[in-house]
C-alpha cells in the first residue's frame, strides 16, 4: 500500500500515486483510518505516518515521475501539508 511505502521510504513517485488516490478514490483521512482494517496485526503509529506525509527531504532529489494526470511537485506537497493539518486533530487527538 502506498501509505506504508511513503511512511517507510518517501519516494516522489509514491507521493504522486497517493495524491492521485486521495483525489480520485478515497480521501487521505479514510486511507489512513483503513490501515487498522487492512493490517490488523500491525501497530500503526499515526504520529509517524502523518510526519512522513509531509517529510519531503528524501524525495526532493528524485526524478519527476512519469504521470498521466495534471499535477506538479509543489502542488502535491501543498496538498499533503494541508491534508495532514486537517487529519491531525481527527486522528492523533482522538486516539489519545
Amino acid at each position: 500500500m502506498k501509505m506504508v511505502a511513503v511512511s517507510q521510504r518517501g519516494r516522489k513517485r509514491d507521493f504522486f500515486d497517493l495524491y492521485w488516490c486521495a483525489k480520485n478514490i478515497e480521501p487521505l483521512e479514510e486511507t489512513i483510518k483503513r490501515l487498522k482494517v487492512q493490517y490488523p496485526t500491525v501497530a500503526h503509529d499515526y504520529h509517524h505516518i502523518l510526519k512522513s506525509l509531509v517529510y519531503f527531504v528524501d524525495s526532493e532529489s528524485d526524478p519527476e515521475p512519469e504521470i498521466f494526470f495534471k499535477a506538479s511537485w509543489p502542488e502535491v506537497k501543498s496538498f499533503f501539508e494541508k491534508e495532514v493539518l486537517a487529519c491531525v486533530g481527527k486522528l492523533i487527538i482522538r486516539d489519545n
